[in-house]
Formats: structure tokens, sequence, C-alpha cells
């Protein structure tokens, strides 16, 4: 649709894109901007959707490039960041977390 802020393009059979544009301020409950896509024409149905998303643990190595402090303090603040759940209006019984581990 033109105009709309939900845009749906399909990838490849089975698998489809869809595009929400937010606002600055606005926050981008997920949930919701799919339920609006299926409304667009999606063609699946979002109630039971599974959310992935990624997360890295942060360990802290003795390699070079960064002062210690520095290393602790980036892992406080990465350990204190919003759960990316919270932040997208996901329900926590429909999340997969999918990550790994950064060395710094």
């Amino acid at each position: 649709m033109r105009g709309s802020r939900i845009q749906i393009e399909p990838v490849v059979p089975g698998i489809v894109r869809v595009r929400a544009r937010v606002g600055f301020m606005e926050v981008p409950q997920v949930p919701a901007l799919l339920q609006e896509a299926e409304r667009a024409g999606l063609g699946i149905r979002t109630d039971h959707a599974v959310y992935f998303v990624g997360h890295d643990d942060v360990v802290i190595t003795d390699a070079r490039g960064m002062a210690r402090w520095r290393k602790l303090l980036f892992l406080f603040l990465a350990n204190n960041s919003q759960f990316i759940g919270n932040s997208f209006g996901i329900p926590p019984a429909r999340l997969m977390q999918v990550g790994g581990q950064v060395e710094i």
C-alpha cells in the first residue's frame, strides 16, 4: 500500500519481508505491527508467531586494544541494558534468543 507504514514484499516462495515505519519517539510494538501487516494482506496468521532475537554475551579477555577499566565499564553497561523483548512489546512466552559470545 502506498503511504502505509507497513510494506510487505515476497523474498522467495514461503518467505515474506515485512517492513514497518515507526516514528522517532514511538515505541514499536512488533505484535501490533504484524497484526497491521496481516490486515494489509500478509497472508498468514500472526496470533501465535514466534519471535527470534539475537543476544550476545560480552566476555572480558586479556586481548590488547582497550584498557581493562573500559572493558569492565562496557561489560557493566551491556549487562544492565534493557531486554530487547521489553523494548518491542514481544510476549516472553513467544520469544527465542539466539546468541553467542563477544570477546573484548
